[in-house]
């Protein structure tokens, strides 16, 4: 009777294991469904707050040069695909700048949007950084910082998200240096452009 007994309590704390397993596992995957869908009001959320923040809606005709010196119009630009993601940064005395080239490079890389890099740093120096900094993004000189001052960039770096029709889509100063941040921004991309 004593190994019966024995058996049985054997049986029942599997039992008491196994349903702990399962209420567990349960309620894992009830709180990541809930995270899912909290992240996802998260990325709609900070678009539109994002979008709430804009003090500035249309993005404005420019006419700038290249690095190189050829002369660039807004529509030549804004016309390239859907969105363009101009990219304001300061290559000497932005360290945010400097670690995130490599985001830039990897949005204008694997996304369809235009990326575009605006600066108003001395082109001497800027060419010097971009050979070291290997971006290989269309850069804007802005030497005089009028689009800057249109657009209302006061801190670097600043992603600013147009549409082709020159509509601003958000002004962003968010550092994004990490990967978490990274796949963050990529991800809030991800919802404007596939809505």
């Amino acid at each position: 009777m004593s190994e019966l007994n024995i058996s049985s309590r054997n049986n029942i704390l599997y039992l008491i294991v196994a349903v702990f397993l399962i209420s567990n596992i349960a309620l894992i995957l009830r709180v990541k469904s809930q995270n899912k869908q909290i992240t996802e009001l998260s990325y709609k959320n900070r678009i539109l707050q994002l979008n709430r923040d804009l003090t500035v809606k249309r993005f404005p005709d420019f006419t700038l040069k290249d690095i190189e010196g050829n002369i660039v119009y807004s529509d030549s630009v804004l016309h390239k695909k859907p969105y363009t993601l101009f990219v304001f940064f300061s290559p000497s005395d932005c360290g945010s700048c400097l670690m995130e080239r490599f985001f830039w490079q990897k949005i204008a890389d694997k996304r369809d949007i235009n990326v575009i890099g605006v600066t108003n740093h001395n082109l001497r120096e800027l060419k010097k950084w971009l050979r070291q900094a290997q971006l290989n993004i269309p850069i804007l000189h802005d030497k005089e910082s009028k689009l800057y001052s249109e657009v209302g960039i006061t801190k670097t770096p600043a992603k600013v998200l147009v549409e082709k029709n020159h509509k601003i889509y958000f002004t962003d100063t968010n550092n994004y240096i990490y990967k978490d941040t990274q796949k963050y921004f990529l991800k809030i991309l991800e919802k404007i452009i596939d809505k």
